[in-house]
């Protein structure tokens, strides 16, 4: 039988489990998401997790967070063998729905461009492009935090769009684009 329900304390190890395993299948996985664990997985701050299950095994997740007047899918994953099968758009429609119990009237993913059709096929709409960057010279940016750029960790920031990425390469600071990505939304 399939479900999909919420996340509830003692999840953590199916939730390693999917988050890992499912991503590593991908060829960004430890450049562009990392894997975590279980003292991570303790601590999510999401709004809400929603898991899939298939008799009694997880095999799907999903993470949304309430930016103000819009959720942001945070982690959309199913494991390989269970890919194409419906589970990732079950697990989107939950979080549409979930979004509409709160009232929010839009929701937004940034996904990498090979990811992008999924989205695409689920109504979403291209937005514009975001960048995942590696900057060795914090103090160069230092002034631009959270304007121009996020610290996401590990030298590593978030450039929310390509007037912003215009910005960075007219700073002069050495940059290593580590992946590019398609911001796209729905609204519901």
């Amino acid at each position: 039988m399939f479900r999909i329900r919420r996340f509830v304390e003692g999840d953590e190890e199916s939730y390693v489990r999917i988050h890992n395993d499912g991503y590593s299948t991908e060829k960004w996985f430890g450049t562009l998401a990392k894997p975590v664990t279980r003292e991570e997985v303790s601590e999510l701050s999401y709004d809400a997790t929603f898991l899939a299950e298939l008799d009694g095994q997880t095999i799907g997740l999903i993470d949304i967070r309430n930016y103000g007047h819009e959720f942001h899918i945070e982690n959309l994953v199913v494991l390989q063998n269970f890919r194409g099968k419906g589970v990732g758009t079950k697990l989107l429609k939950k979080a549409i729905d979930y979004s509409k119990s709160r009232g929010i009237k839009r929701i937004r993913a940034e996904t990498p461009i090979g990811n992008s059709r999924f989205y695409e096929k689920n109504g979403f709409k291209f937005m514009k492009y975001a960048f995942l960057v590696e900057i060795a010279d914090k103090e160069a940016v230092e002034p631009f935090l959270n304007t121009k750029l996020y610290f996401e960790g590990q030298n590593q920031y978030w450039v929310p769009g390509e007037e912003e990425m215009q910005f960075i390469r007219e700073l002069g600071v050495d940059f290593r684009e580590v992946g590019k990505f398609k911001v796209v939304v729905r609204n519901v």
